[in-house]
């Protein structure tokens, strides 16, 4: 015959103790690792969309000053130049214009304004109309809190905490011109840890 034991009181506790030790260092790290897709996502859903905007600037932005027939280039009414800036403690904002077609024998100009504003400094507005008459300095900077402007990122989500505009002139024998730096800072609502911050340079065309 055999003498068959069964495990003490003490080995059964300390079975338990170590089965929960291994499940508390597992679902540890499948939280850490949750945690962490987490981040991952939303830093990757507001590099997107930062990125689609700036994306959306830039393809358009090339386009300033174009006249539809190479004769001279299309301002802003009242701006020294086609890509016309302003970036002080008001307001940072880029604006500009060019001819996109014809209402019968009229040309028609789009006028584009973005534009931060320190009422609402954590949103990006984007201001445009298509018509015969091109926006006039005056009017451009008349455009805050008015129906033209559409907020480009949701507020209850993404937040801008930088807008700048940098201008550079460039001069030769020929010509002058300029190239501008915009630089476009974002970050999550209730997580300013997840952020992002991106630029570009574009040359001012000179299209006569």
């Amino acid at each position: 015959m055999f003498n068959q034991k069964g495990a003490s009181l003490v080995e059964f506790m300390i079975a338990s103790s170590l089965g929960l030790v291994s499940l508390a260092i597992v679902g540890s790290l499948y939280i850490g690792g949750q945690k962490m897709a987490m981040e991952r996502t939303k830093k990757l859903m507001l590099l997107q969309n930062t990125m689609s905007v700036l994306q959306m600037l830039r393809s358009d932005i090339q386009r300033a000053g174009f006249d539809g027939k190479g004769g001279n280039s299309v301002k802003i009414s009242g701006a020294s130049n086609t890509i016309y800036t302003i970036n002080d403690s008001d307001r940072g904002l880029v604006a500009y214009a060019y001819h996109v077609g014809f209402s019968g024998a009229a040309p028609l100009y789009k006028s584009v304004v973005y534009e931060q504003r320190s009422i609402t400094p954590e949103s990006l507005f984007v201001c445009e109309r298509k018509q015969a008459l091109i926006w006039d300095v005056s009017e451009v900077i008349a455009l805050s809190g008015t129906g033209s402007c559409n907020r480009l990122f949701d507020k209850k989500t993404i937040h801008v905490n930088r807008f700048d505009l940098a201008e550079e002139t460039l001069k030769n024998t020929q010509a002058e011109s300029a190239l501008v730096t915009i630089t476009l800072g974002t970050e999550l609502v209730g997580a300013t840890g997840v952020n992002t911050e991106q630029s570009f340079t574009v040359k001012q065309r000179n299209w006569q």
